[in-house]
């Protein structure tokens, strides 16, 4: 009731109808994707009007999500969560009831309700994944935390070489993916031959960015086979639960902050 008011009121102000207002042309807007863990996947997040906001989930399809994709350079749309699928956003919700026709070269130039400031809850958030994301995986027997590093092209899955790899690349990894820091980079295909294609780019990661594909690279350089696969330990659970159990206690894990919330003695 509260969202119908709230959105009549902003329509008379603006005398238009539903479906036929966009971004007033005027202003400057920014576009990105967040938390999906490369720049191709995530919360789709709008900067308008000096403030970044997020787009809500009402109407939200694929041809919405496909001309975010487009404009993003990101390839082809692949899905289209919403429901906050990739963690709430805050600021603003900037627009809703995107009609998209999915031949648009810009989010902004679909056919919405009006670009502004709405007070809506976040627990809507419209998210987009594109063919061109990435996200890292490590493939072991035992754990989530250390294995074959894999990535993600599209819908297929490769390997990273090896020959240029290091510590602060594999920290960003292990941060990535909630594992805690980099314990070890073991070489020559450590967790096993992976399958597809072998990633010949060089990481030159600092160690502190949120993704691997926010790292500076050297695209191509590299001529590896899966014999040169990147490997990573990282002191996830696991080994923190193997470490502290030799020192007979019994250590959980919160697996968002690798640190103790519970510390049982064994009798």
């Amino acid at each position: 009731m509260l969202r119908s008011f709230l959105t009549l009121v902003v329509l008379q102000i603006w005398n238009c109808r539903p479906g036929d207002c966009q971004a007033d042309p005027s202003e400057s807007v920014k576009l990105r994707l967040v938390n999906g863990g490369s720049p191709c996947a995530g919360r789709v997040e709008v900067h308008y009007k000096g403030n970044w906001g997020t787009v809500d989930d009402g109407g939200w399809d694929l041809q919405d999500a496909a001309v975010v994709c487009r404009e993003l350079g990101c390839g082809a749309a692949v899905k289209a969560p919403g429901g906050s699928h990739f963690g709430p956003g805050s600021g603003p919700i900037v627009t809703y009831d995107v009609e998209c026709s999915g031949n648009e070269t810009a989010l902004r130039e679909c056919k919405s309700y009006p670009w502004g400031h709405y007070p809506f809850p976040h627990s809507r958030d419209a998210g987009v994944i594109c063919e061109d994301h990435r996200g890292p995986r490590l493939v072991s027997k035992d754990d989530q935390c250390s294995g074959r590093l894999e990535v993600q092209y599209g819908e297929t899955w490769g390997t990273v070489c090896d020959l240029a790899w290091d510590m602060d690349d594999a920290n960003v990894v292990c941060s990535q993916l909630h594992c805690g820091v980099a314990v070890s980079v073991p070489t020559g295909a450590y967790f096993g031959k992976g399958t597809g294609i072998v990633r010949s780019d060089v990481f030159e990661c600092k160690g502190n960015e949120t993704s691997l594909w926010d790292c500076p690279r050297s695209l191509g350089t590299l001529h590896c086979n899966h014999t040169s696969d990147v490997s990573v330990i990282c002191s996830g659970e696991c080994q923190l639960w193997k470490l502290i159990i030799n020192k007979h206690s019994l250590y959980l894990e919160d697996r968002d902050e690798i640190s103790p919330f519970t510390f049982i003695k064994w009798l």
